[in-house]
This record gives C-alpha cells, sequence and structure tokens, in this order.
C-alpha cells in the first residue's frame, strides 16, 4: 500500500476565513455525498470560534448548522454542492483517512492506496482540474510511527485510566484534568492518534498470516 499527502488548494472559502481568523484550524471528521450535495461534519478549532462559525453562515450556497460548541471548539455541519476534488473519490472509489486537516486555506488530505491506482488517482485530480502539491509520498505506510510524542502521551494515559475499556473507566475531561489543558485538546488528540492507529491494525489485519 501506498501512503499518499495532498496539500489541495488554496479552497475560496477556507482562505478567506484564514485571513480574518490567526492560528484557525478545521478539520473534517466525516463526509457523506446526497445526490448533488455533501454533507460534512467539520470540527472548528479557533479562539473566536462563534465568530468563525458566523463567518461560515454567510457562505454562499451552504448551509451550516452548528452541532455543538464548547470553549475554543464548535463542530458544525455543512451542506452544499459537490466540488470536484470530492469527485475523486468516486472515480477511484477509494475514500481519504479522517480527519481531513484545513490550515491557511488548504487541505491536507490523506489517502491509503494500492500502489497500481496511484497512477489513476494522479491522473483523476488533473483532469478534475483539482489544484494539488503532494507533500509525503511513501511506500512504507506505518500509521503508528506518524503518531507524535505528545499523542502517544495522551493515549498511553487513556489506556492506563481505562478510557478504551467498557464500560469506561475515565473521560476526556478527567483525562484533559490530569493533563491540565482543555478538553477540544485532548479530543484533538486523541482523534488525531487514533487516526494514525486504526488504519495500521487494519493493515495488520488484511494482511498474510500464516497458519499454525
Amino acid at each position: 500500500m501506498t501512503y499518499l499527502r495532498l496539500k489541495i488548494g488554496p479552497m475560496r472559502d477556507f482562505e478567506a476565513l484564514a485571513q480574518r481568523f490567526d492560528g484557525l484550524r478545521l478539520e473534517f471528521l466525516s463526509t457523506h455525498q446526497a445526490d448533488e450535495t455533501v454533507a460534512s461534519v467539520i470540527a472548528v478549532y479557533a479562539e473566536d470560534v462563534s465568530a468563525v462559525v458566523d463567518a461560515m453562515m454567510g457562505w454562499d450556497a451552504h448551509a451550516v448548522a452548528v452541532i455543538e460548541t464548547t470553549t475554543g471548539v464548535a463542530i458544525v455541519r455543512v451542506r452544499g454542492p459537490v466540488p470536484e476534488g470530492y469527485r475523486v473519490i468516486e472515480d477511484i472509489a477509494v475514500p481519504p483517512l479522517y480527519p481531513i486537516v484545513v490550515t491557511d486555506g488548504h487541505l491536507h488530505v490523506e489517502y491509503l492506496l494500492p500502489e497500481p491506482e496511484v497512477s489513476t488517482f494522479r491522473e483523476a485530480l488533473v483532469t478534475r482540474g483539482v489544484q494539488f502539491t503532494i507533500e509525503q509520498v511513501s511506500s512504507r505506510y506505518a500509521p503508528d510511527g506518524g503518531v507524535t510524542p505528545r499523542q502517544q502521551e495522551v493515549v498511553s494515559l487513556a489506556v492506563e485510566h481505562g478510557y478504551y475499556e467498557l464500560p469506561r473507566r475515565t473521560s476526556q475531561a478527567e483525562l484533559a484534568t490530569r493533563l491540565e489543558v482543555d478538553t477540544s485538546v485532548v479530543n484533538r488528540i486523541l482523534r488525531r492518534a487514533e487516526g494514525q492507529l486504526i488504519p495500521a491494525a487494519t493493515l495488520r489485519w488484511s494482511g498474510p498470516t500464516g497458519e499454525g
């Protein structure tokens, strides 16, 4: 399998937000196409999330609804026309890895593709007129190797205190208290780490297994 990380854009609406709000970070948590529209769940990280959400409400041809807000973060649902870059998913029948991070008006999108599909994927991007640069490509994809020391610290703490047990013995709020950070920070770190570790696990499951 080949790992690709692309920088796509700039995207007009996201670029306008980045110019207005310093330090803004957005993350696509999920996307779903219905007919000729795409519904996306987006996490907004900013000092003044209310102002960012208000600006998003003014986007042309998009419906924006707030799902949840807390200090420094808002979760919103955005529905709008299908962009050409999204149609590449249909072309290659392979979804990206989530979350998709948006900074400075650009999307940073990760894909895990069979090696023979890489050239097809690039051709689809060019055909669709998607403006992109390749930030990273690797034929030896090891997501667990991409977990940062901070992510390792938080995940290890979560495991130690039973966050991944059923029922859970701790919460993100309690982990945040132990780490002396906001709950939204713990949420973001865990999701990013899980986004690296879960694909690694599925690769091991799908790999050749011995009998014994």
